[in-house]
């Protein structure tokens, strides 16, 4: 891959730094005060961009979106994720986009409007990163009903969705080789609960980076219009945006390392101590010159993968590649970055606490590092 990116591309990733440094930054700065950001505060920077053309970035034109390639929304990833307060970019209805007839005026288009919210309901009590074999939530036919039994863990957003899409068993035998199914669950159908959301680490009481949910089914019966797709078909549904999200994660860790790496710099430039600045200090270049490599590196690898997405090529190694060095990346820069600007590195004061907080949980969701290095990148290469 020729890894200059194309004009367009530049030119998309250069406006979305200027609405990041006009309006994100803005609201970093009085949250790192300690003030409170208002959801107004956020929706006029998504309505900025989207008054900009920046709105459904992958979305289809034929529903009105950006459609935007691979590249491109890695880039606009990157760019928006060197702020605590990443942009809302309106127009993101992952999943629905197989939504048919009455399903797209009842649930599509109105996420695409932001009149609704959405939760992805997938992982169990039971574990996350194997749900073909381990899930234990069932859905069994009643007359044409559907008749769901099970619960939900870590389920981002699930607290303020009008409705969730819940992966279930629905054939014991086939699991994932066509017994599982996508459901739409409204919110107050009977039977579906919120339990409870689940306290994450934080770095502030005001930090605004909720926990997830625990949700409950107990006998919650769906009509059969209800159902996502194709009844047996939910676990490709699933499993088919998973590349893509994984290519996103390393545009976010490339976004946030990249903030820290200019803010060390910065720092050991005006820093002195024992008389000269700690930029002439051997142990902080090293720390600087190691961060360097590192974003760089998870920065070729992911456009690599992108590129290679776009081109229709199959990426779940080079996906699973990407989320893997990206989350593990991220995380010793940031670690450096603290240790250079030494005890206010760890205040809440400047962004790496919130920071070191938001990306732990990284190395977790949308597969561990253990399972993308053993499961996928190593098995996929072993086996070609």
């Amino acid at each position: 891959m020729d890894f200059e990116l194309p004009e367009h591309t530049r030119q998309i990733k250069a406006l979305v730094r200027q609405l990041v440094e006009r309006y994100a930054m803005p609201m970093e700065e009085r949250f790192l005060r300690g003030n409170e950001i208002t959801e107004e505060e956020r929706k006029a920077a998504t309505k900025a961009a989207t008054d900009l053309g920046l709105w459904g970035l992958s979305l289809s034109k034929e529903l009105g979106g950006a459609e935007l390639s691979t590249i491109d929304n890695v880039a606009i990833t990157e760019e928006n994720n060197r702020t605590l307060f990443p942009i809302q970019f309106g127009g993101n209805a992952p999943f629905l986009e197989g939504c048919e007839g009455e399903q797209r005026e009842k649930y599509l288009f109105p996420v695409l409007r932001g009149e609704k919210r959405m939760a992805f309901a997938q992982t169990e009590p039971s574990g996350g990163s194997d749900p073909g074999n381990m899930m234990q939530t069932r859905a069994v036919r009643d007359g044409d009903d559907w008749v769901i039994n099970g619960s939900k863990v870590f389920i981002t957003g699930a607290d303020v969705a009008d409705f969730v899409l819940v992966i279930a068993v629905t054939d014991s035998e086939r699991r994932q080789h066509g017994g599982v199914t996508v459901f739409l669950v409204d919110r107050g159908t009977p039977g579906y609960k919120v339990v409870r959301q689940i306290p994450i680490m934080r770095a502030a009481k005001n930090d605004p980076w909720v926990g997830p949910c625990e949700l409950l089914f107990e006998d919650c019966r769906v009509p059969p219009s209800q159902v996502l797709g194709e009844a047996g078909m939910g676990f490709r549904l699933a499993q088919r945006g998973l590349s893509t999200a994984r290519m996103n994660i390393g545009a976010q860790c490339v976004g946030i390392a990249d903030r820290c790496y200019e803010m060390m710099v910065n720092y050991s430039k005006q820093r002195v101590l024992f008389g000269e600045p700690i930029a002439a200090k051997q142990a902080v270049q090293a720390m600087i010159v190691d961060s360097y490599i590192d974003i760089h590196s998870t920065r070729l690898i992911t456009y690599d993968a992108a590129w290679k997405n776009d081109q229709g090529l199959d990426t779940r190694v080079e996906s699973g590649l990407v989320k893997l060095v990206g989350s593990e990346m991220v995380a010793r820069v940031v670690d450096r970055a603290i240790q250079v600007h030494g005890g206010y590195g760890v205040t809440t004061e400047l962004p790496f606490a919130h920071w070191y907080n938001r990306i732990r949980p990284m190395r977790l969701y949308e597969g561990p590092t253990e399972v993308q290095k053993f499961q996928v990148v190593a098995r996929s290469l072993l086996h070609r």
